[in-house]
């Protein structure tokens, strides 16, 4: 029972990480989105596509950063856990 709230614990612990850690992407990726929403809106009005595009290549990129980024803290943090519990076995 203490394995699996200790588990939970983490758990909760490093999403929390995550979302503080990729909160400057996430700001920015919603900022491309709400002007790719107004792009949109404009290009209704006019035949000017290639910013609407730009911003969508854009927001593309920035996602796949963000989720590039998740992966690699899921991959990292429990190595650097790893590390820190193996050294501390040799220390007992």
């Amino acid at each position: 029972m203490r394995k699996t709230i200790l588990h939970l614990t983490f758990l909760s612990s490093f999403n929390r990480y995550c979302q503080l850690e990729l909160q400057d992407d996430v700001k920015q990726a919603d900022k491309l989105h709400n002007e790719i929403l107004k792009y949109k809106q404009d290009i209704a009005d006019s035949n000017d596509s290639f910013n609407l595009n730009l911003k969508i290549s854009e927001l593309k990129e920035l996602e796949k950063k963000i989720e590039t980024k998740k992966m690699d803290l899921c991959y990292k943090v429990p190595l650097k856990l790893k590390s820190v519990i193996d050294i501390t076995k040799y220390k007992e």
